[in-house]
């Protein structure tokens, strides 16, 4: 009978895991890199394991907080005994701002931001600003009456601001139950900004949304442009100089071919009409400020017959 042993060398690794202090460190992984043996660091920081491996290895030390550490070590089955005193870690954390409030003040990286040709390219808007934001999401109509309305509130809480001053009287007239248009062309503006629920804290006038228009500065060149529409007409004129501009802007809208060809609802007697002008002037000062003189005249015409609500 024949008997064979095989006998692989075991060595005994122990040793103690501490800070720079000289502390215990408990929890401590300890390992052979690029193999299965290893073990953890008891309360007092000690630590053993045994292995069979041989030759020449790294034995890694690793804690949350500490930088890791590793040495080589020579694996002959002899016990090796090793202290791993770990450096802290220094994790830098970037600055923290602390704001309260939905907005600060001039804050205008949130809310909607539309440009001149969105709002004269948004399908049923007819070029109109509050028309283009009524098709946006927190909004609706009400009473066809064209103003904007944010869902909670009423077409009184929502106010606008050109340049940073309330606009008082924003829509053009109108009768009971028939749309009304905003007196201001979206080619004035660089952009608006329409915010529902929380904006700036400049704007504290709003109740519930606000629509922040601020208008051109001097145009890029001295131009002229002509609009032919199967309801009116838009003529519009800009003249640069070296630091300062002039825009005049005449426009004639008149429905009654449009009332003569589709069915309406209402007994119309006369459609409506409108001769819209626009005058401003613009100039930059030395110091870079701008000076902004702006005017406008809108007068509009439309008969109909309505029945009243307290007739039976």
């Amino acid at each position: 009978m024949l008997t064979m042993f095989v006998v692989m060398a075991q060595t005994s690794i122990t040793g103690k895991v501490t800070d720079k202090k000289g502390e215990a460190i408990p929890g401590a992984n300890v390992y052979l890199e690029h193999t299965y043996d290893g073990g953890t660091s008891a309360l007092n920081g000690s630590f053993g394991f045994e292995t069979e491996e041989t030759g020449s290895h790294a034995l890694v030390v690793s804690f949350i907080g500490y930088l890791t550490s590793s040495q080589e070590i020579e694996l002959n089955g002899d016990p090796v005994y090793l202290q791993f005193p770990l450096a802290e870690e220094i994790n830098k954390m970037d600055g923290v701002t602390i704001t309260a409030g939905a907005f600060e003040a001039s804050d205008q990286k949130k809310g909607v931001v539309l440009k001149p040709l969105d709002i004269a390219t948004t399908a049923g808007a007819t070029a109109d600003i509050p028309g283009a934001l009524n098709t946006l999401p927190g909004t609706q109509k009400v009473g066809e009456s064209g103003r904007l309305f944010v869902r909670g509130g009423t077409g009184e809480e929502t106010n606008v601001f050109m340049d940073r001053m309330l606009v008082h009287n924003f829509h053009t007239p109108s009768a009971p139950n028939t749309p009304g248009r905003s007196r201001f062309s979206p080619f004035l503006f660089k952009g608006t900004m329409f915010t529902t629920g929380g904006y700036s804290a400049e704007y504290g006038q709003a109740l519930s949304s606000t629509l922040v228009l601020n208008s051109l500065d001097l145009p890029d060149q001295t131009e002229s442009n002509i609009s032919l529409m199967t309801v009116g007409t838009d003529v519009s004129h800009t003249q640069l100089w070296d630091n300062s501009s002039v825009f005049g802007q005449i426009a004639y809208t008149n429905l009654n071919p449009y009332v003569g060809l589709v069915d309406q609802s209402y007994d119309i007697e006369k459609g409506f009409t409108s001769v819209d002008g626009i005058l401003s002037y613009r100039r930059k000062m030395k110091d870079g400020g701008m000076v902004k003189l702006f005017g406008n005249f809108n007068t509009s015409k439309f008969r109909f017959n309505t029945r009243s609500s307290d007739s039976t």
